[in-house]
């Protein structure tokens, strides 16, 4: 097995058998498709719903989007919120694969110093990645979390009287889980299975 520095993120990985990557491959690679096409049938069917066209998205068919659109099959409406919600989950996987930490593994591979131009456009565009992914994963979260809650009374007021129950409560924990579980799985979990695929790869050429 090849020496690795304290650094390396890999220290977690090296010690697994090919049976383990391939599993932990399948497993990530599984669920990260599933969570796409939730957050986006999600994200998709909130806007559908806001803008009042009377029109939901099954979850099996949002992977047939990408055609309709390019066959111009889609509608005024049906376009802003295809739009949205695979422009959100383009950032929700950029995020997972940020290109920053490429940059960092080759920094770290090539050279021990980087020129401040470098490191100056490295900054502004992490910056504005940022800024773009705040409004945009933010804006979904809030709008995914509104679709759970429509229909839903979570607080019952009577003039300064608020009067919670266990079922508002319940929908309104429904409205924070489900925006954060489709976010965090998209996120953490496809980068997950392709360490896993990158480590099982390295292992049947003998390089673990």
């Amino acid at each position: 097995m090849a020496t690795m520095g304290a650094d390396d993120h890999r220290n977690g990985m090296v010690a697994q058998s090919p049976m383990e990557y391939l599993m932990g491959f399948l497993f990530f690679g599984a669920v990260f498709i599933i969570f796409t096409l939730i957050q986006t049938t999600t994200s998709v069917n909130a806007v559908l719903s806001f803008l009042q066209s009377g029109m939901t998205v099954p979850s099996g068919l949002a992977g047939q989007q990408i055609g309709q659109f390019l066959q111009g099959n889609l509608d005024r409406n049906q376009t802003i919120a295809y739009a949205i919600a695979w422009g959100v989950q383009a950032y929700l996987i950029w995020f997972g694969f940020p290109s920053d930490a490429a940059h960092l593994l080759a920094h770290k591979k090539y050279t021990q110093f980087m020129s401040a131009s470098l490191s100056e456009k490295a900054e502004f565009r992490a910056k504005l990645k940022n800024f773009i992914a705040l409004i945009l994963i933010g804006g979904d979260v809030v709008s995914d979390a509104l679709y759970v809650l429509q229909g839903h009374t979570v607080i019952a007021g009577f003039n300064l009287l608020i009067i919670p129950n266990v079922t508002n409560m319940g929908v309104l924990l429904v409205a924070i889980l489900l925006p954060v579980a489709t976010c965090g799985v998209t996120i953490f979990f496809g980068p997950e299975a392709f360490r896993r695929l990158d480590g099982l790869i390295s292992c049947l050429r003998g390089k673990k």
